[in-house]
């Protein structure tokens, strides 16, 4: 029973993730978010995430501070894809022949802790 409750739970905050993301995609198309911001109390850092859709099976992100950590989810938000790296990485190519089409979670974080997540959609 505990089970259930937990996963109708889970379906309702999924189904308001999408009903959210429907509405603001009816405003702002996702394909033009290749440029997002991840914010510390005292900077501001860049990251990109292109090409967005995925059509290729790579994906590349890139940042003016160091890249700690990306992680990729499925909608269920059970991890797909964990990598660490080390201080020096800027830039980092993912190839994402394992994973199948759909929507994806992606989370960046950065060295100073601050981390930024974002929709991706593998074609």
């Amino acid at each position: 029973m505990k089970k259930l409750i937990l996963l109708q739970g889970i379906a309702v905050i999924l189904a308001t993730f999408f009903i959210n993301s429907s509405a603001t995609l009816a405003g702002n198309n996702i394909y033009d978010n290749s440029f997002v911001r991840a914010t510390s109390d005292d900077d501001t850092y860049k990251i990109q995430i292109y090409p967005n859709p995925v059509t290729d099976k790579i994906l590349y992100i890139s940042s003016d501070s160091y890249i700690t950590k990306v992680e990729i989810m499925d909608i269920t938000g059970s991890s797909v894809f964990i990598q660490r790296y080390e201080k020096e990485t800027k830039k980092i190519v993912l190839n994402l022949d394992n994973l199948n089409r759909g929507l994806y979670i992606i989370q960046v974080k950065l060295d100073n802790n601050s981390a930024r997540t974002e929709k991706i959609m593998i074609e």
